[in-house]
């Protein structure tokens, strides 16, 4: 969020963190070796979030999901839902 302008105040309250927390990420992007703008990079092109919710079709880690993203667990209660 601090690549892309937002206000510390706005990351804020979003995240639900503290201003020293913003403050130290932002400390570690822009003073840092530039290690993690690469890894940001890298995870953003890889992970998009429309891509996972449309991939399964629930909210990452409601019970929705788990069950498609893990069948054999929900074995038996996937069985008798068809039913």
């Amino acid at each position: 969020m601090l690549l892309e302008g937002h206000t510390y105040d706005e990351i804020r309250k979003k995240l639900k963190i503290g201003v020293a927390t913003v403050s130290q990420v932002e400390k570690w992007l822009f003073r840092g070796s530039g290690g993690y703008k690469k890894t940001i990079k890298k995870y953003k092109g890889k992970y998009k979030e429309k891509d996972e919710f449309e991939k399964y079709g629930h909210v990452p880690f409601s019970r929705e999901w788990v069950r498609k993203k893990y069948p054999l667990h929900y074995l038996i209660s996937n069985l008798i839902d068809k039913k």
